[in-house]
């Protein structure tokens, strides 16, 4: 093989490692994690810790909301209040 066609197949491969490097990073696929053997989905998007993250704190803030209008519904002053409205 002329040492043309081997620089080409370097290159080549090292480009196609690159574009996967790009597709794992802005798509978050799994492509390499899937060419390495791991049991995955190179379809499958993987969810990062940050998105994690996010939905327990969102999850948190749910239920201290939840908590603040349960004793609000549940104080005698807002059914006082809610008996004054209607008359």
């Amino acid at each position: 093989m002329s040492g043309l066609l081997i620089l080409f197949i370097i290159v080549a491969i090292f480009g196609s490692m690159l574009a996967a490097h790009y597709v794992d990073a802005k798509w978050n696929c799994n492509f390499f994690a899937w060419l390495n053997g791991e049991n995955v989905n190179p379809f499958q998007p993987k969810q990062s810790l940050h998105k994690r993250t996010s939905h327990s704190e969102n999850i948190d803030a749910l239920k201290s909301r939840i908590e603040t209008l349960e004793t609000i519904v549940t104080e005698p002053a807002y059914e006082l209040n809610r008996k004054l409205n209607q008359l």
